[in-house]
């Protein structure tokens, strides 16, 4: 039986830990570096693993204090020595008593990245069994370009085991008459037979031995065969039970499969790994891409604009917050605000106004921010002060600003209640309307959204009608670690469309930012940045938001920096600047991906019109795919400004750099 029980200790206090945590599996194992159902095997008693770094680093991962790893420790030490204590069954010894079954199951040791330990469905198996003193659990090596695997486990059909491109046909592995997958040989339970032809894989793909059709066996046994119900004389001129010792060359069989997929990852990079999450395809009528799309938030209060072309910047730690513009009740600066919006003008961009930074004579009592301006996080003790000071920006900064932001940071960053965040966004947005009735009122953004309390304070705020006097409603919607792909950030997209519609609201959304914790996370690698920060704008198109900001632009300590204010650009900078062109005065129709939108596993792409020309934008989350392009597409732009025509019946090489493709 699964579960904590058949796991003994370890698994039941790995479990409750879980379950005080309120993590799910996935979220463990992004914190562990262990495979999802890796973390689902201990934590739920299939297995338990032979070294206790696995064990500690799950149980650290869900808040475990140093008495309870003492207390998994003594546990686990008592779990190992019981396994190396475990009587040889007689099978071992060239005897076998009828209807033994084999329990004890030895872990696979636990490799990091290259390689994902998977869980066959546990589905109960025969009963009148005989195995080897411990059978090896199956082990699933994810393998290269798409995500086949390996499996190693007796009793197995093997299927067609397929190189890495470059090589040809399929890589045999022999192996011991009677115990290889070859079509000569037969593994117990019928794996190998003659005539039991397998599917192929496809080209380019690793190996997958999948079980036969009948039910599959339970995890650690050997499906039932009559003539192995009872012991079977041994050869002539051989040693008893010889004949018997096939999972020998078996488990080296898949010892070298193993080491041979390991080495080819290294070599050309692990396969893509499945997103959780993922956005739906869909197709629309042509719709215009908003001309603001493409922005940027300023973190500098220099005066100076971005050095790539963009649509629109986005006030914020750029010296314009409430504490710098009234530091004195009634007392004005408004000289860093005039700088910048004199120079957006002069660029051609439009201005996002975003209030936030309570003055600290408005708040004594109120939480320090962690701005060194003596800001406060929350409300005015008077929202009297509220209403005057948007009434002074506003009425400062009308037709010069475009949209205004009612605050950067909802709860549980802003230090005061919903109800209070929504009474400020009635008042702010009356004014707006009365003073500058062309721009556009944005409802104040909502963060940390990973967090389940942050996500209940989103919905009372939906509940409470505040996105009744907006015209839209931004989020900060990032991936859980800015290195990872920006289509992980589908799956808290996602959540936050189910946690409007629970709170009765469908607001145009637009995506404001990152975690307060950004500009500590580590610097994206160069190789990888300047195609992240590209793939962030399409996956806001991919999930129909009107507007994206990246955060930031002037400032140099972010993940992704796209330029120093004073400095070039960067390249991830140079390349949102390209993607800006490819989007300009353009309509979207589609975005899919993989098998439904006939693509390969790790291909997505969108498809626009630009004056009744048609183009499509295409990338991988993870690894590569070759692929011919689509009928009549003569040109392929890259971000870097190049552009090749495509020869008749040439293949393209699809990566994580989007590509352009169009017509001649």
């Amino acid at each position: 039986m699964a579960g904590p029980e058949r796991g003994g200790d370890v698994a039941r206090q790995l479990d409750e830990l879980k379950r005080r945590s309120g993590r799910s599996y996935e979220q463990i194992a992004v914190r562990t570096f262990l495979s999802r159902s890796t973390v689902h095997r201990y934590c739920s008693g299939q297995g338990t693993p032979q070294n206790f770094g696995a064990v500690e680093a799950i149980a650290t991962a869900c808040g475990a204090t140093a008495a309870e790893l003492a207390r998994l420790h003594r546990c686990w030490e008592r779990a190992r020595r019981a396994r190396a204590a475990e009587p040889v069954p007689r099978a071992a010894r060239g005897g076998a008593e009828p209807g033994a079954v084999s329990t004890a199951v030895a872990e696979p040791p636990e490799v990091v990245g290259a390689l994902d330990v998977a869980e066959p469905p546990d589905v109960a198996g025969p009963s009148n069994v005989v195995g080897p003193p411990e059978i090896v659990e199956p082990l699933e090596v994810v393998g290269p370009s798409g995500g086949p695997k390996v499996v190693g486990m007796p009793g197995v059909e093997p299927l067609e085991v397929a190189g890495p491109p470059d090589v040809a046909g399929p890589l045999g592995v022999a192996g011991p008459p009677g115990s290889t997958g070859s079509p000569g040989g037969e593994l117990p339970g019928g794996a190998g037979r003659p005539g039991s032809a397998a599917p192929s894989t496809g080209s380019g793909s690793a190996a997958l031995l999948r079980p036969p059709p009948t039910a599959p066996p339970r995890r650690g046994l050997v499906p039932a065969r009559p003539d192995l119900a009872e012991p079977a004389p041994a050869p002539a001129g051989g040693s008893p039970g010889r004949g018997r010792r096939w999972w020998l060359p078996v488990s080296a069989v898949a010892a070298c499969l193993a080491l041979v997929l390991l080495a080819y990852s290294l070599r050309a990079g692990s396969g893509p790994r499945p997103l959780s999450g993922l956005p739906p395809n869909w197709t629309d009528v042509p719709a215009e891409i908003d001309p603001d799309f493409v922005g940027v938030t300023l973190n500098s209060a220099t005066g100076d604009m971005p050095g790539f072309p963009v649509d629109s910047v986005r006030l914020w730690d750029s010296g314009t917050r409430w504490q710098a513009l009234e530091p004195e009740r009634g007392r004005y600066d408004w000289r860093t605000l005039d700088r910048l919006l004199d120079s957006a003008r002069q660029a051609g961009v439009s201005v996002v106004f975003t209030f936030g930074g309570t003055p600290g004579w408005a708040s004594p009592r109120g939480q320090r921010s962690a701005y060194p301006d003596d800001s406060r996080n929350g409300p005015p003790d008077d929202l009297a002060d509220w209403e005057r000071f948007v009434t002074a920006v506003v009425t400062r900064a009308a037709g010069r600003v475009e949209a205004y932001e009612l605050w950067d940071f909802g709860p549980p960053n802003f230090d005061g209640s919903v109800e209070t965040l929504v009474e400020m966004t009635e008042i702010g947005g009356r004014v707006v309307r009365e003073l500058d009735p062309r721009a556009q009122v944005v409802c104040p953004g909502f963060g940390e959204l990973w967090d389940p309390v942050a996500d209940a304070h989103l919905e009372r705020f939906a509940v409470l009608r505040g996105y009744d006097h907006c015209d839209a409603a931004p989020v900060k919607l990032h991936p859980r670690r800015m290195g990872d792909p920006p289509e992980s950030m589908a799956e808290l997209a996602t959540r936050i469309e189910a946690t409007l519609h629970r709170g009765g609201a469908r607001p145009r959304m637009w995506n404001t930012g990152v975690s307060v914790d950004n500009p500590y996370e580590p610097a994206v690698p160069a190789e990888l940045a300047a195609d992240f920060a590209v793939r962030w704008y399409l996956m806001g198109l991919w999930l129909e938001y009107d507007r994206v900001y990246f955060y930031s632009w002037g400032g140099g300590k972010v993940p992704i920096p796209l330029q120093v204010a004073g400095f070039q650009p960067t390249e991830a900078g140079r390349y949102v600047g390209e993607l800006r062109e490819w989007l300009r005065g353009a309509r979207i129709s589609s975005c899919g991906r993989g098998g439904e939108a006939l693509l390969p596993d790790n291909v997505w792409q969108c498809r626009f019109d630009r004056g009744g020309k048609a183009f499509v934008v295409r990338w991988t989350h993870e690894g590569t795919a070759e692929m011919a392009p689509d009928p009549g597409m003569a040109v392929v732009q890259r971000l870097d400004g190049s552009r090749d025509r495509l020869r008749s019946g040439e293949r393209l090489e699809v990566t994580g750099s989007p590509v352009l493709l169009r017509a001649g």
